[in-house]
């Protein structure tokens, strides 16, 4: 029956699951939900898409917290336990079957329109590999390289979520506040539980996401590829095609994308000269910087610099 069942999943089209119908208007897009299993088939709050095919246009980190189930993601199906947490993205069209006695807790955010300090959270190793590598990497890694949480790591995350919806229901003045900062909490605790995850598969994605944490810690550093196959415990041909497989970059071109996002602001903000933001982003040839710049922005770095500063005037 479960079979037949999952067959019919996958021929009804996909249901669009809009931020709209989940977060508050006029204010910040986040919001949890707890999705209990209901033997009557009531669903657990309106728009409960769980065991309709659905994708969304905002992220969603899915935390089982009881119970057992099957996860359908794009053609896969993978059995899910309490502990297995999974971020959800937006064109991901996936569900839910079999469930018994599952509970989900759903945290829905839109990472496009919060002021989330990215730089500082791919300093966390854990977080590239839960947030950009974990996703990438689910179907041929069956699953495997998933992070799973015991008892008291559960809890923890609980106690975090449960004070983010009590806030979001009474609606105090301040909660939006402590909605980003409860979402961040959660975003930090998650990423360094992985970093402690023994799987063989995890392990990889953690070599990848070290690296990834090294560049944006210190991106102004000359590194070489040693530096890297020492921090991945890699070698120099398994870490090259690992990274481009995680990132759809080479190790040098995710390090000057990095580079030049840094150059971006500086132009933006201050009024260091070029060359000296040049070398204070780890481009030790200004000419060579500029080439880079106007590759990657269609624009000189003055160029861009002087748009910013007529909007300015």
């Amino acid at each position: 029956m479960g079979g037949n069942k999952s067959r019919a999943k996958k021929a009804t089209p996909p249901v669009q699951a809009l931020g709209a119908y989940y977060f508050q208007k006029n204010s910040l897009p986040i919001t949890v939900k707890r999705v209990r299993t209901d033997k009557s088939g009531k669903a657990a709050h309106p728009n409960d898409f769980t065991e309709t095919p659905h994708f969304h246009d905002f992220s969603e980190l899915a935390i089982v917290l009881e119970g057992q189930g099957k996860h359908h993601l794009e053609g896969d199906a993978f059995p899910i336990s309490p502990g297995d947490v999974f971020l959800l993205q937006g064109s991901q069209v996936h569900w839910f079957s079999e469930r018994k006695e599952l509970t989900l807790l759903n945290v829905m955010y839109d990472p496009k329109q919060l002021p989330l300090p990215f730089d500082a959270l791919r300093k966390i190793p854990g977080y590239s590999a839960v947030f950009l590598l974990e996703p990438h990497f689910r179907r041929s890694h069956k699953f495997s390289s998933r992070l799973h949480l015991d008892r008291t790591a559960i809890a923890n995350v609980e106690r975090i979520t449960e004070t983010m919806m009590e806030e979001e229901a009474k609606a105090k003045v301040g909660f939006e506040a402590l909605l980003l900062s409860g979402l961040l909490e959660l975003t930090t605790y998650v990423s360094r539980q992985y970093a402690q995850t023994e799987r063989v598969e995890a392990q990889a994605l953690l070599k990848v996401s070290k690296v990834i944490a090294a560049m944006e810690g210190d991106y102004a550093r000359q590194w070489t590829v040693e530096d890297f196959t020492e921090i991945s415990h890699l070698s120099r041909s398994h870490l090259f095609r690992l990274f481009k497989q995680a990132t759809g970059e080479s190790l040098i071109d995710y390090l000057i994308h990095i580079r030049l996002q840094r150059a971006q602001m500086l132009l933006r903000t201050t009024d260091q000269c070029i060359t000296e933001i040049a070398y204070t982003c780890g481009f030790s040839d200004g000419n060579y910087f500029a080439r880079q710049f106007r590759k990657s922005i269609n624009l000189t770095p003055s160029e861009y610099r002087n748009q910013y500063t007529h909007r300015i005037a």
